[in-house]
């Protein structure tokens, strides 16, 4: 959601109540019958991006699975329409990749909630 600030303000989600749902084995068609009592958020955990220029967004992202002194780390995101650059916190384990990561447009996974009949993305067009 879009904050007073302007800046968007994301819940994120982890999926509770799916157990034959893992990481990078499931079918995407597998997401459209997933409702919000089989997700779960934490208010504790949060993450915020800012819009600095059109299509370039900044942000933080807390690594809610860890907690150094007390707080959760938080990585340092930039996101575009075809670009992404993190910096990983220190202090967790995180694989790293030496080759770039690379977009590309494919099916998209189902959204919980309905878009306008209108709705074009910002980044249509950026294949």
């Amino acid at each position: 959601t879009e904050g007073p600030d302007g800046n968007i303000y994301l819940k994120r989600y982890n999926i509770s109540h799916q157990p034959g749902l893992k990481f990078g084995s499931f079918n995407t068609d597998d997401l459209a019958n997933i409702t919000m009592n089989d997700l779960d958020g934490s208010r504790n955990c949060t993450t915020q991006f800012e819009q600095t220029e059109s299509n370039v967004f900044v942000g933080e992202w807390e690594a809610c699975n860890y907690i150094v002194n007390e707080q959760h780390p938080k990585y340092t995101l930039i996101f575009t329409c075809t670009h992404h650059a993190a910096s990983i916190p220190l202090n967790i384990k995180e694989a790293t990749t030496r080759l770039p990561y690379e977009f590309k447009h494919r099916k998209r996974y189902p959204l919980l909630f309905q878009v306008p009949d209108n709705y074009v993305s910002p980044c249509a067009g950026f294949d």
